[in-house]
């Protein structure tokens, strides 16, 4: 029910020569394709690699959807599983609106909303 996109950038490279490395988006794989023909036309022997650092899930379908990017195949794999197995049991949880919020904004909120309402305010800030 999960899709898995690996979302990692393309490198182009050649063996013993770092200044033709390039690297290519994922949605770019026709480029970095069109640059390693360039390199075999010179006579090099270029070779694509896909990254590992980016992937990016979807899950479910219709009003119960849930998308997120994670760092690791294992981390996707796990996260999906995980909210896989809540949604069995009838737990529907937003997990992409909690993915979307910083540390720092979640400090600024309380900065703003409880410690206005604490004795020591001066203090907590």
């Amino acid at each position: 029910m999960a899709s898995i996109t690996n979302r990692s950038r393309y490198t182009v490279s050649v063996t013993r020569r770092s200044e033709l490395t390039r690297s290519f988006p994922h949605t770019a794989k026709a480029r970095a394709t069109e640059y390693s023909a360039t390199l075999r036309a010179q006579g090099l022997k270029p070779k694509i690699r896909q990254g590992t650092d980016a992937w990016f899930v979807r899950i479910g379908a219709g009003r119960h959807r849930a998308s997120f990017s994670a760092r690791s195949l294992d981390e996707a794999q796990h996260t999906a599983n995980e909210i896989e197995a809540q949604r069995a049991r009838g737990l529907m949880i937003n997990y992409t609106a909690a993915r979307q919020i910083t540390c720092a904004e979640l400090v600024q909120r309380y900065i703003d909303a409880e410690c206005a309402r604490h004795k020591g305010c001066d203090v907590e800030r």
